[in-house]
């Protein structure tokens, strides 16, 4: 009904997803808080720190998809390795965002309906 993050929009509007600080409640609740203008540049920097921004391979590599050199798995391959988009990768980020933040993180829908309204809801 929403679509699928980053790629369509849905038929009542569409989702994104967020980075967000994790809280669980005494009584098991679990909590999703957008993070501030601070936390959020925090997340922005260790994303540039920990994961590969190099747009000339990105391009190089959609241009061989393309061009039928190679296939699109490949390229998903060669794309997870340029940008170290792996497990090692990700945990790397995930472990430095949570000492950097001081809290858990999570990931967030944030899905915009039709009508303009936001709603907020914690994975």
């Amino acid at each position: 009904m929403f679509g699928t993050p980053f790629v369509e929009v849905g038929e009542l509007g569409s989702c994104i997803y967020l980075w967000c600080k994790k809280e669980v409640l005494p009584n098991g609740v679990i909590v999703y808080t957008q993070f501030n203008d601070k936390e959020e540049q925090i997340r922005k920097d260790l994303m540039k720190k920990h994961f590969s921004t190099d747009i000339e391979k990105e391009v190089f590599i959609a241009e061989m998809v393309a061009a039928g050199e190679i296939t699109k798995e490949q390229a998903y391959d060669a794309l997870v390795a340029a940008k170290n988009l792996n497990k090692a990768g990700y945990g790397g980020f995930l472990k430095a965002l949570k000492e950097a933040i001081g809290c858990d993180v999570g990931k967030a829908t944030l899905i915009m309906k039709n009508k303009g309204e936001l709603d907020f809801k914690g994975e």
